[in-house]
């Protein structure tokens, strides 16, 4: 008689959606020190998980060019939210204006690299790249934002009357 092994079915661990972000540069930030500069960083959240980019000090036009990566659960509804912040030794660090990314717009594999004008200051801009690296959007389909008409298409016009 045949003798048969059980079969072990092993799970595989799920891999997380990891995007990529680069925080490259900011321009026209608030000066929020007394000499007319601040001292800002970048302060990086998705989910759980939070990192920050070094501190550049007397500059209202920091070149951060740092990049992390996140590991999450839902591109579908989760957000990166993006703040800049002066940094201060003796007192709280002051706001310098945020933003919040949605995630479900990216296409896979490919940087999406553009300026975000910075919220709750009167300005500053961010200049961030986003990179899905294992999710979102297929770059080879037509996606579904573009609203341009097909070729020979023509708009029916009613007969002169």
């Amino acid at each position: 008689s045949l003798a048969f092994e059980p079969l072990v079915v092993v799970p595989q661990p799920k891999t997380m959606p990891t995007l990529t972000v680069h925080v490259i540069e900011a321009k026209a930030l608030m000066a929020a020190d007394k000499g007319g500069t601040s001292d800002p960083y970048v302060k990086l959240v998705l989910g759980s998980h939070s990192e920050k980019t070094s501190v550049l000090k007397k500059t209202l036009n920091p070149k951060f060019n740092q990049t992390f990566r996140f590991s999450f659960d839902n591109p579908g509804t989760q957000k990166l939210y993006v703040e800049v912040f002066d940094h201060d030794l003796l007192s709280s660090n002051d706001p310098l204006g945020k933003l919040t990314l949605p995630l479900d717009t990216l296409q896979r594999g490919k940087e999406d690299r553009q300026w975000h004008a910075l919220t709750c200051v009167p300005r500053g801009e961010i200049l961030l790249g986003l990179v899905a690296e294992d999710f979102g959007l297929d770059p080879s389909q037509p996606q579904p934002q573009a609203h341009a008409q097909p070729a020979g298409f023509a708009i029916a016009q009613p007969p002169p009357a």
